[in-house]
């Protein structure tokens, strides 16, 4: 089965685990299979001038890599997200699980710097080879915001007078969105960061910083510094469906990593027959799940080749 496959048919307790096996099983099944069977070839570590790898643009096999397509819409007839497009507040599942590096909403690879060029690089071939670096999630740490966002698990949008909260199943992750507020002036770096919140006509706009360095922006590895910027603008669409959806369109700025801010886009269906269920990292952290997976230092992963 592939990763795609075990993400379908997994619990929720288990999915961290899973992931961990099945990286650590091949080094094909570290990148799922495309619909013919194929598993595309990393790049050559060609190095330009600058020190980076030659062409960002190849560290992401998207033509070949299929990603999970995890979400349908929910069964006519079930209660109808309302009407308010300020009003949030319910269950969602994204429409994607992404385990490609992210592309921006043209399709085009991240604007990586050489140095990010190179983590990705590394952590690319190290699942290739099948000794892949452990994400943050399969040590049951906070994913980070990106991750948390990009997750195949339902997410609860609960909504107050002054403040948002994300409940995710993955990781139990929770994120408090301060509407109206500022930053404080001293922001503590954390996994999640700190986030404040106001409208844009129909347009919830999310601005958060206070990072650290730990989470990766997905599951290929692509990094950042504590000088990551997150931009979410969230709003109600309609798509044809029964039910009208939730879109992100998320921007990253992260000077270290990245030569200039990037846009993604992600779609989350309304399921009010999904359950934010329990999820139990910890029941995964047995040795036989981590053989093979290997835990860098993410302040020294640029540096390998």
């Amino acid at each position: 089965m592939t990763l795609a496959g075990m993400m379908v048919h997994c619990t929720a307790s288990c999915r961290t685990g899973a992931i961990a096996a099945v990286l650590a099983a091949s080094p094909a099944a570290a990148w799922a299979q495309g619909a013919a069977g194929d598993t595309p070839e990393l790049p050559s570590p060609r190095t330009s001038e600058t020190g980076g790898y030659e062409d960002p643009g190849t560290l992401v096999p998207v033509t070949k890599l299929r990603d999970a397509k995890l979400t349908p819409y929910a069964k006519p007839g079930l209660p109808q997200p309302s009407n308010d497009p300020h009003d949030l507040e319910g269950t969602y599942v994204n429409t994607f699980f992404v385990i490609s590096p992210f592309t921006d909403v043209e399709g085009k690879a991240a604007p990586y710097t050489p140095e990010a060029q190179n983590i990705v690089w590394h952590r690319l071939n190290m699942s290739h080879i099948g000794t892949p670096v452990a994400e943050p999630g399969v040590l049951c740490r906070p994913p980070g915001l990106t991750r948390d966002m990009n997750e195949g698990t339902p997410f609860q949008i609960v909504q107050g007078r002054d403040k948002l909260v994300f409940l995710t199943e993955e990781g139990h992750s929770v994120r408090i969105v301060w509407m109206n507020a500022k930053h404080p002036k001293n922001v503590a770096p954390t996994y999640m960061g700190h986030s404040v919140g106001h409208w844009e006509g129909d347009t919830l706009v999310v601005d958060t910083v206070g990072f650290n360095d730990l989470t990766w922006i997905d599951y290929a590895g692509s990094p950042h510094s504590e000088k990551l910027h997150i931009v979410e603008r969230i709003r109600k669409v309609d798509l044809g469906g029964p039910y009208k959806d939730l879109q992100a369109m998320i921007t990253i700025e992260d000077q270290e990593y990245y030569t200039r801010p990037w846009t993604y886009l992600r779609t989350y269906r309304w399921r009010p027959d999904e359950l934010v269920s329990e999820y139990n990292c910890e029941e995964n952290m047995r040795p036989e799940t981590l053989e093979g997976i290997v835990i860098e230092d993410p302040r020294v992963a640029g540096k390998q080749r």
